[in-house]
């Protein structure tokens, strides 16, 4: 059976799945807002941050926050190469190329991770500044969970303030509408690419910066196969293009995993936590046969 302390764990635990979920996505949709493809390559940039911040902690000894700074730095500017190197020659061809190019770039990411670590798992290997957990009731969370539930939000306004009362963030909005037009209007499109690209690098690197450090998670070059395809699932459940669908959506499917996983494991073992990743498609499908367009997507 479960009980009330069993469901609030659940419901902590979907918070903090969440979050993680939410910075991949908010990058994601981005991307897609501009680019108008799929890049397949955004989630190993989680994956990527977690190695970075753990080999810069141990090749400079520079401490975690000093670890988080190098690995985002070094994240961001990947993104950006990869607009400028992959995306940009091609942007103006046709839609099956940039598709080509972003599967590509998932698999070249993924095969430089394992060859920095010859495709060794890495359990909980960074380092970080405190230890131990919380209490918080009847509920438990560590403190490198609680960072990222909190650190979350800040990043969420963040980005919505840069977005939506910034002049950089306009242009970007323009862009995603009507590049033709924001060139007319003199926008610089690549400009906007770039600081797109930079921005959503920039997040996935924090969230893979403060995932890595969560105590027993397995760090593994292959750790962002099911992040991307849940990605994707959040990105389409929320509405193609819409940040404010990736943000609740991400939570959602958090949320979906965690209690049903939970409440499955007390009722139905057989469906509980090995079925977590499957709640997220269950989800989508359901969602898709009643509004195809997304929570927040237009028709």
């Amino acid at each position: 059976m479960v009980n009330l302390e069993t469901f609030l764990q659940c419901l902590l635990n979907g918070f903090v799945v969440g979050s993680a979920y939410t910075l991949v996505a908010i990058g994601l949709t981005m991307i897609f807002g501009v680019l108008h493809i799929p890049n397949f390559g955004h989630g190993n940039l989680l994956m990527l941050g977690a190695f970075f911040t753990l080999f810069a902690g141990k090749l400079f000894g520079v401490g975690y926050f000093g670890s988080f700074l190098v690995a985002v730095t070094l994240i961001t500017g990947i993104g950006i190469l990869s607009y400028f190197m992959l995306f940009k020659p091609v942007k103006n061809h046709p839609p099956l190329n940039l598709l080509i190019i972003a599967i590509g770039l998932y698999f070249f990411l993924e095969a430089c991770a394992i060859l920095m670590t010859g495709g060794q798992t890495l359990w909980g290997s960074i380092p970080i500044p405190w230890e131990g957990s919380i209490h918080l009731g009847s509920t438990t969370i560590s403190k490198q969970e609680l960072l990222l539930l909190v650190v979350t939000p800040l990043l969420i306004f963040a980005t919505y303030w840069f977005v939506y009362r910034t002049k950089i963030g306009s242009s970007v909005r323009a862009v995603a509408q009507d590049p033709f037009a924001a060139a007319l209007v003199g926008i610089k499109e690549n400009r906007v690419m770039m600081i797109t690209f930079a921005l959503a690098s920039a997040l996935a690197g924090i969230a893979g910066a403060l995932v890595g450090g969560i105590p027993g998670q397995a760090i593994t070059p292959t750790m962002a196969s099911m992040l991307t395809a849940k990605a994707f699932i959040i990105v389409i459940f929320g509405g193609l293009g819409s940040m404010t669908g990736a943000i609740i959506a991400g939570y959602i499917i958090g949320l979906t995993e965690s209690i049903g996983a939970g409440l499955f494991q007390g009722y139905l073992p057989l469906f509980g936590k090995g079925y977590a990743d499957a709640y997220a498609f269950i989800l989508l499908l359901v969602l898709v046969a009643v509004k195809p367009e997304g929570l927040f997507g237009e028709k």
